[in-house]
């Protein structure tokens, strides 16, 4: 069984088609190197949790963190049932113990919000830990309720190479970057003083929601979480993860003028393409040869 250090990346992913797509065209040999943190949220024709992560599992059959939406427009119909914390947690631990039974590479994820009693979140993480062996607790380090919660965590955990925590910042942007900084670093502080050996992933997301104006037709766009990593130490500090969609936080779409865009991501920066309408599409993009009326190939042109 891998550590968690011994993984590269800690990307955050959700059960809607277009990520699983991507995640499905990865090759073997890479997919072994990264742990994903996976989101269970609803898909077209399965609405409900199981559906989400048997969907997942046909995409990616390799060790992954399982942790479930309650995001209002993405959540499965299932979700308010599985965050109940009644006999500390029963539903989602009993779900996880059944999936578990199907798809042994399930690292689970405990659920944690601001109203949740102290008694029934540490309940929860001694089941995690005693059903599973190992667990994760995702916090927002910007947040002291989720601090005090990581702490909680980090001090009653029975050994505590079980328990890897996820600093996830959220969305970041130039305005906020250091206020993410310092927040990653105090929390990393405030859990490495409960024991230095815990192990950390700093993550967040930077690519911007939309793009102000199309005049630009290419450049490129820093990745903030990136900086923000190699700025507290690097991988001699914590672990790397960030999220694996362009659209880290769900929004609701607009109706806007359509604009073609690439997107590439090189280490540490996006490199991007757009292009709106044109009127000269045939000086943009010719064609190699011309049709006739019966819709035949006529007047083939010789490539240069």
């Amino acid at each position: 069984m891998k550590k968690f250090s011994d993984y590269r990346y800690f990307p955050s992913i959700r059960t809607r088609q277009s990520e699983l797509e991507g995640v499905s065209n990865i090759g073997e040999s890479t997919k072994s190197k990264f742990l994903p943190v996976v989101s269970l949220t609803k898909l077209k024709g399965g609405q409900d949790a199981d559906s989400a992560i048997d969907k997942w599992f046909d995409s990616f059959n390799n060790e992954s963190i399982i942790e479930i939406s309650n995001d209002p427009v993405l959540k499965c119909i299932d979700s308010d049932s599985l965050h109940l914390s009644d006999k500390h947690f029963s539903n989602w631990i009993n779900f996880l113990k059944n999936q578990k039974e199907k798809y042994n590479k399930i690292i689970p994820a405990a659920i944690l919000y601001k109203d949740l009693g102290q008694r029934d979140y540490v309940k929860q993480l001694e089941k995690l830990e005693s059903s599973f062996g190992r667990f994760v607790v995702k916090i927002n380090p910007l947040k002291s309720h989720d601090l005090l919660a990581a702490t909680t965590a980090a001090s009653v955990v029975d050994d505590i190479s079980n328990v890897l925590f996820i600093l996830d910042v959220g969305q970041i942007d130039s305005s906020r970057q250091d206020i993410c900084l310092d927040a990653t670093i105090r929390g990393i502080n405030m859990l490495r003083d409960v024991d230095s050996g815990i192990e950390v992933v700093s993550s967040g997301t930077s690519f911007p929601r939309t793009f102000a104006e199309y005049g630009k037709e290419s450049g490129a766009i820093s990745m903030l979480e990136w900086q923000n990593y190699l700025a507290i130490g690097g991988e001699k500090v914590a672990l790397y993860g960030d999220s694996a969609s362009i659209h880290g936080e769900f929004y609701p779409g607009s109706y806007v003028r359509f604009v073609a865009r690439i997107d590439y991501p090189t280490p540490g920066v996006w490199r991007f393409e757009r292009r709106a309408g044109s009127n000269q599409r045939d000086e943009l993009y010719p064609m190699d040869f011309k049709m006739d009326r019966d819709g035949k190939r006529a007047n083939p042109r010789e490539h240069r």
